[in-house]
């Protein structure tokens, strides 16, 4: 529950961003493979409800998959490694009595969806494995059972559990490496009070043994994704982002935690500060063949896009987006 707090609370301060441009001016491993569709999340203000999208990469051939209700969401997507089907979480057994969140698979085109998940609480994030057999995903909102799981990919049987946060922690936003063979995710730290929580991104065997921390403590880096070759790990930092001088930025880090690169090298953000310009991005993916990036990118004018940049950061370009919201982006090899 946690993580889709911090989620609800991303859109809602875009929400709150683009409130003030109309009333004040006059958030997974990419396998190997060749640069498809890329799918995301738009938020609809005037439902309040979130649905997901896919693209080409060069903008055009736009398409919508899920049509929820008001008030209902479906985010987080990965494509699977053929390229024929996509997972995702979605809200939309959400009762007045109970809050769920469980997750779905669906075609290409958005037809054929399955359900994978029942269990009470919120079953978030899911990817593919890189033979596409297996789903990983974090389960949260139940005392006990918040962690990383594993499950199978074509009807969710056979659940097995990976992780265990130690008490006042949780396990969120898992990826498989390209071997299949390990799990990056992040572990947040609930301790600032309405500031957020701090993460760190650790790898883990799919056995749950081999535990180990490849960021330092002390930041928020989260919202991973493992390149194609398997060499570095893509990361945002969102530190502090409720005080003056707070950056958000998307980074790339060598697998065992060296090298830390900032790629967008975005100014500061002063909240409340009129004319002083700043930016935010991150929820970066990489493309199949590991050249570039598809990530989330908004402005203190509002205007939350899909971007894409080279590997190095170079050449940051719009693909969709405008005065809606755009999020969650994930780049996959098919090619309709």
């Amino acid at each position: 529950m946690r993580v889709v707090q911090c989620r609800i609370r991303k859109w809602l301060w875009l929400i709150a961003v683009l409130f003030v441009v109309y009333w004040v001016l006059p958030a997974k491993a990419t396998f190997p493979g060749v640069n498809g569709r890329i799918t995301f999340a738009r938020f609809f203000p005037d439902t309040q409800s979130e649905s997901i999208f896919s693209i080409r990469p060069d903008g055009t051939g736009e398409k919508q998959l899920t049509f929820d209700a008001a008030n209902h969401f479906s985010e987080v997507s990965d494509w699977s490694p053929d390229g024929s089907r996509v997972a995702f979480h979605s809200d939309r057994n959400t009762t007045e009595s109970e809050f769920v969140i469980d997750i779905f698979t669906m075609k290409a085109d958005g037809s054929d969806s399955v359900q994978l998940t029942s269990h009470a609480g919120q079953n978030v994030a899911p990817e593919y494995s890189p033979d596409g057999a297996t789903i990983v995903f974090d389960r949260e909102g139940s005392p006990g059972v918040e962690g990383i799981y594993i499950m199978n990919a074509s009807d969710g049987t056979t659940v097995r559990r990976v992780t265990a946060a130690p008490a006042g922690t949780f396990d969120f936003q898992p990826h498989f490496s390209p071997d299949g063979k390990r799990i990056v995710f992040s572990r947040g730290l609930c301790a600032r009070g309405h500031a957020g929580c701090l993460a760190t991104v650790h790898i883990v065997n799919t056995d749950g043994s081999g535990l180990t921390q490849i960021t330092p403590p002390g930041l928020d880096i989260h919202d991973t994704d493992w390149s194609p070759e398997g060499t570095k790990i893509a990361l945002e930092s969102e530190f502090d982002k409720e005080l003056p001088g707070s950056k958000n930025d998307v980074y790339i880090v060598n697998v065992d935690g060296s090298e830390l690169v900032n790629l967008t090298n975005n100014s500061p953000s002063f909240v409340g500060k009129p004319g002083t310009p700043c930016s935010r991005s991150g929820h970066a993916k990489w493309s199949p063949d590991g050249t570039k990036l598809v990530f989330w990118q908004g402005d203190c004018l509002g205007n939350p896009a899909i971007w894409i940049m080279n590997s190095d950061g170079s050449n940051k370009h719009l693909l969709v987006g405008n005065i809606v919201l755009e999020g969650f982006p994930d780049w996959g090899s098919n090619q309709d």
